[in-house]
């Protein structure tokens, strides 16, 4: 296994006749040393893709790069593995074991480069449509509650959603009916919106001229040589 020890030598001396003489001689002993280097190793997570469905994504697959093989008679095993839920992308963080055929763990001889893979969870895309409406001018705000979905993707049902309006207008003009749909977990409360892509297909908020007719009244007098005027209005 990788490590290091003394290379210790036990001594004895002999002559040419295979007799002991080894009390004959003060020996001294200089131990070297003997290292086994750990072996490096390159391993490898896949990548996995998917839409937001609100259920974990796990990529349990892994592999040995083809230029630092296992020693022959071992094997690479894990069951570690990161996890997702949320929309968003993520290293595929993991661990090994290696074993031999026998069993035992030999990970510790071994100099592992681990490179993650992408664990990409795309947000859940729903497109909301508002209507436009219109009003005549009456010094009030126009503003609209109505929206739709128009799409067959729904907002999941552990979610609970609001629609908060923000198109407004009194005076006479033109603006988009927007809104703003925001998401959180019925459960906790969590703000979940970054798991959704709403596509938002506004309506118009159209407040338009109020008609107004202004009519001067009649007036009259007898011709006395000055100018007749009438400053009333109904």
């Amino acid at each position: 296994d990788a490590g290091e020890i003394e290379n210790k030598a036990v001594e004895k001396i002999v002559d040419g006749n295979g007799v002991d003489v080894s009390g004959n001689y003060s020996v001294e002993i200089v131990c070297g040393k003997l290292s086994v280097e750990k072996r490096r190793l390159s391993v490898v997570s896949a990548d996995a893709t998917k839409t937001y469905d609100g259920e974990p994504l796990i990529k349990k697959e892994c592999r040995v790069s083809d230029d630092t093989p296992l020693v022959n008679g071992e094997t690479l095993s894990s069951d570690l593995y990161f996890s997702a839920t949320d929309a968003g992308e993520y290293e595929n963080k993991f661990s090994v074991v290696i074993t031999d055929g026998s069993g035992r763990i030999k990970t510790s001889n071994y100099e592992i480069e681990y490179n993650y893979g992408t664990l990409k969870i795309n947000p859940l895309r729903i497109t909301v449509t508002t209507p436009t409406k219109y009003q005549v001018y009456n010094g009030q705000p126009l503003t609209c509650d109505d929206y739709s979905f128009k799409s067959d993707n729904k907002i999941l049902d552990v979610h609970n959603f609001t629609v908060r309006k923000i198109g407004e207008i009194t005076d006479v003009g033109r603006v988009e009916n927007t809104a703003k749909i925001e998401v959180t977990e019925k459960s906790t409360g969590r703000d979940v919106s970054a798991n959704y892509e709403f596509d938002y297909m506004f309506g118009d908020l159209i407040v338009t001229m109020r008609p107004l007719t202004v009519q001067s009244k009649n007036a009259e007098k007898d011709y006395d040589g000055t100018e007749l005027t009438c400053d009333e209005w109904e």
